[in-house]
């Protein structure tokens, strides 16, 4: 295994005889383990290696400071605490992959260390509350933590919690053995697209036009999640390039909806400096989940245009002071980039069913939003207006001559 050890993180003021029984099990598949205490409620004295008097001093705190923390308050410092603590010991090559398991508060505490690590380090988190109607993002965020029910209550070792812990460790193990950190991509060109539904069409277009023996192409579902995980890899400086052609999650961020959850959309991009084409894809679209008997649906539907997606998810358009305020944001937001960017703006409909013809055509609404953004972007900032809608051949056109021109600005 070339030494490698896995971050077992755990409370041991509750669960150390299952703990124990973990690293054992790591430690038989030929893996080192790396013992991290997380426990709040007292100190037990134990094998860890790094103990939560040690944590707390990350946070700037102590363990007296701690208990006079409520509980709430107590469980958001050992987060932060271990969230400085996982990402300094991956740097320093201490640890390979993470796993955490145990009931909620741990999985809580072990998530936000873990959303820290970098995209591809292997991470696990093993919880009895992983199940049932509770939403992943608590866990996931925008990384790629993989996420186990463990059916039963880690309480005890029995013949169910043996067999999910041992299931468990396997698992890391083996992404420990599959891990490969060779850049695959060939040296080619890495680009990360974002889009949705009612953007497929277009961009899946667009990316077939950028010759696969030059770039490889990624893309994010602009649904809340897809556009911070994108975003994030690009800090992380996994991407070349961005075509940011979907903005679907602004919309959401501004006005909530059923794809609300991006926070800051677009600011990490645009700050890491990479080259990136902006086109605001369905950003005209506010999107509500809809149950059968219509709770879900916007009180002030009869105001807007509307289309439904399927059964359930219903698009609306948004109204025009929504319109406006979208604008001047997105304006703000692209006015800040470090790097080079260029922004498309296709007149005649900003997705697929806002093109002539479909149910949310609306060009006049279309060019208060272009124009409004267009007085509020600063005047070096490139911009292409295109007299078409998103899915026509000049966009594309529009599309491919930005990205090949920022490419060439971008070599040195």
């Amino acid at each position: 295994m070339d030494n490698r050890t896995v971050a077992l993180i755990a409370s041991l003021d509750t669960k150390l005889e299952e703990t124990l029984y973990a690293a054992q099990l790591i430690r038989d598949c030929g893996c080192g383990v790396l013992l991290v205490d997380v426990s709040t409620g007292k100190e037990v004295e134990s094998a860890a290696d790094i103990k939560p008097t040690q944590l707390l001093a990350m946070a700037g705190t102590d363990w007296d400071a701690l208990h006079r923390m409520n509980r709430s308050d107590g469980i958001r410092v050992m987060s932060q605490a271990l969230a400085a603590c996982l990402p300094d010991l991956q740097k320093k090559g201490r640890i390979h992959a993470a796993l955490s398991i145990g009931g909620g508060q741990n999985a809580h505490i072990a998530a936000a260390g873990m959303q820290a690590l970098p995209f591809g380090f292997p991470k696990i988190i093993a919880s009895a509350i992983a199940n049932g109607s509770r939403r992943m993002g608590q866990f996931v965020g925008s990384s790629d933590i993989f996420v186990l029910p463990t059916v039963a209550d880690i309480a005890g070792l029995n013949h169910i919690t043996r067999k999910v812990i041992e299931n468990a460790c396997l698992a890391v193990v083996g992404m420990l053995i599959g891990t490969k950190d060779a850049d695959s991509s060939g040296g080619k060109v890495k680009v990360a697209a974002t889009m949705l539904g009612i953007t497929t069409g277009s961009v899946g277009g667009i990316l077939a036009r950028l010759p696969g023996n030059r770039y490889e192409k990624t893309c994010f579902h602009a649904n809340g999640v897809g556009g911070p995980s994108m975003e994030a890899l690009v800090t992380e400086g996994y991407f070349d390039a961005v075509l940011d052609l979907t903005l679907h999650e602004l919309t959401g961020e501004l006005f909530g909806g059923y794809c609300s959850g991006a926070s800051g959309r677009l600011e990490k991009e645009l700050r890491s400096g990479v080259p990136a084409v902006v086109l605001p894809g369905a950003v005209e679209v506010l999107d509500f989940y809809v149950e059968s008997d219509g709770s879900g649906a916007p009180a002030d539907l009869e105001k807007r245009q509307y289309t439904w997606h399927n059964e359930n998810v219903l698009h609306t358009r948004l109204l025009r002071e929504e319109s406006i305020r979208l604008a001047n944001v997105l304006a703000g937001r692209l006015n800040s980039a470090a790097g080079p960017v260029h922004v498309i703006l296709p007149e005649t409909g900003l997705s697929e069913v806002s093109m002539p013809g479909m149910p949310l055509y609306n060009p006049e609404e279309d060019a208060v939003f272009i124009e409004t953004l267009r007085r509020g972007l600063r005047p070096d900032v490139p911009r292409t207006v295109v007299h078409a809608g998103v899915a026509e051949q000049e966009t594309a056109d529009a599309v491919i001559a930005a990205m090949e021109g920022l490419m060439k600005r971008s070599q040195p």
